[in-house]
């Protein structure tokens, strides 16, 4: 997507949401009533995040701004589903209305399709009813972002993949590099004007960073979205480079439970990806109108 395709989708994007008077939204009471009951979020820290994302629903849609993308479909395992824990210890593995990219969508207005999968490789998200089957019946999006790599970096049976090597790229190779790069290609024919955001892992299952464990496949992310930026648009949100935001978050330290968040973890869990996506777009805002967002 060239700059001035982005400029033209930010006014587009201006013009419906003031002809439709879709405002960002912050969360109401009864949204937080109802993750009270699926969580223990103490009502400081429950206020406190209200404010911030309040904050961050009011900022102006711009070509700097992550809400030019006004349709946005979600790739991810689960974290993006919304795993969580109820106060009884229960386990549900699909929570779309507590997962960080409904927050994102409260914060930005804009629509957050969900295609995460609870326990997903970047093997079997291709497969699963909530992976690459619904993003197809999905059809075309503005943009995706793909957060893949803990299951295959782990050591669980049935969930590691083996990470391969740069020349399984494009290859039907069952292997990290692989699968992944076959995602890229998937979701670029369903949607060839998206522009396709690769995440790195910020952090670990367990609230930790690995080096020896996560390296390699966020080496592999990386590898992948260079590979792919000419042809399939890839653009790398490097969570990584950020971990001491995520390991080091009061919020998401005190609402982690089973290596996973309740409810208020996940919605911290947005409000840093929004600031580091916006950060991503200004740093690329001034290029010129011939070259692409890089």
């Amino acid at each position: 997507m060239k700059i001035r395709n982005i400029i033209a989708a930010a006014v587009s994007a201006v013009m419906f949401f003031t002809a439709a008077g879709c405002a960002a939204r912050t969360p109401d009471k009864t949204s937080r009533q109802e993750e009270s009951s699926v969580s223990s979020i103490s009502s400081a820290a429950a206020e406190s995040k209200e404010e911030i994302t309040a904050s961050k629903s009011s900022s102006k849609i711009s070509k700097t701004d992550c809400s030019m993308f006004r349709r946005v479909c979600c790739i991810g395992d689960s974290f993006t589903a919304g795993y969580t824990l109820d106060s009884s210890g229960f386990a549900t593995e699909t929570n779309e209305d507590l997962a960080w990219p409904h927050y994102m969508s409260e914060m930005t207005g804009c629509e957050y399709i969900n295609c995460g999968k609870s326990g997903a490789t970047a093997e079997s998200w291709l497969y699963t009813p909530r992976g690459l089957p619904k993003a197809k019946e999905t059809g075309k999006v503005d943009a995706y972002i793909i957060g893949l790599g803990l299951n295959d970096a782990s050591d669980s049976p049935g969930m590691h993949l083996d990470v391969g090597t740069a020349d399984d790229i494009g290859s039907d190779k069952t292997s990290f590099y692989g699968c992944m790069s076959r995602i890229v290609r998937e979701v670029h024919d369903i949607s060839p004007d998206s522009c396709i955001f690769m995440q790195t892992m910020p952090d670990g299952e367990n609230g930790g960073y690995d080096a020896e464990r996560y390296d390699p496949y966020n080496d592999a992310i990386r590898d992948i979205c260079a590979e792919y930026e000419k042809d399939y648009n890839t653009r790398l949100l490097d969570l990584e480079k950020y971990k001491d935001r995520y390991l080091n978050d009061k919020v998401l330290l005190d609402n982690a439970v089973a290596g996973h968040y309740y409810p208020e973890g996940y919605r911290e869990f947005a409000v840093l990806l929004y600031d580091i996506w916006n950060e991503y777009l200004r740093e690329h805002s001034d290029e010129s109108d011939d070259s692409e967002l890089s």
